[in-house]
């Protein structure tokens, strides 16, 4: 079983390193996002340094936690993934994380060919996931501490007429969820279709507050 690897990292390049270099191997290969305010040569120096292979991801986001640009990073990983590397399944990770089970025993894992992928519908008390979190439109900033930024998505925006989430979203019903994810080959490529397929879809959430 060959597993990509896509891999989020903003900080501790040495770390980062650690991790490439136990991914790797069988067959198995990382794709990794460098946010954009990070400087790259520190990642890749950390890399050679134990000759651990990593394909960078050119087309680097200004990763903000709630932020869509933190799924376009994974959307940019997952297609450098399937198209460059096609592999039996992906698995997104963060740079600060690292395995604490053999290789054999997580490819034994995932031999059921199962998603894994924690979810629930909105709105949802539980775990504050409100329908004015998708009701509201939320602009992207750089700096959303700024003045204007909490002035314009928290007040302007905040009390302006509500968007149509049911016609936003086609009729579908909207889900929260953790931001990371394992799943097999097949559920990659419709993850990728659908977001080619579904544009106006993708820029209702890009314009959300996720």
């Amino acid at each position: 079983m060959r597993i990509s690897y896509l891999v989020l990292a903003h900080h501790a390049p040495t770390q980062l390193a650690r991790l490439v270099e136990r991914l790797t191997g069988e067959g198995d290969s990382v794709v990794l996002h460098v946010d954009v305010k990070s400087p790259l040569p520190p990642f890749q120096e950390a890399l050679d340094a134990v000759g651990a292979p990593a394909t960078f991801i050119p087309d680097r986001q200004n990763v903000r936690w709630g932020d869509f640009a933190s799924v376009r990073a994974e959307l940019a990983c997952l297609r450098a993934a399937v198209e460059r590397q096609p592999s039996d399944y992906y698995v997104l990770l963060s740079g600060v994380d690292y395995p604490i089970r053999p290789r054999a025993a997580l490819a034994a894992e995932l031999s059921s060919g199962a998603t894994y992928l924690e979810s629930w519908a909105m709105p949802d008390a539980e775990h504050h996931k409100p329908m004015s979190r998708l009701e509201h439109i939320y602009l992207p900033t750089k700096n959303r501490a700024s003045i204007p930024a909490r002035v314009v998505n928290n007040v302007v925006l905040r009390h302006s007429p509500r968007r149509n989430v049911a016609r936003g979203l086609g009729g579908r019903q909207p889900y929260g969820g953790s931001q990371w994810w394992a799943f097999p080959a097949d559920v990659a490529r419709g993850v990728l279709d659908f977001t080619e397929r579904e544009k106006r879809l993708v820029r209702f959430f890009s314009r959300s507050r996720n």
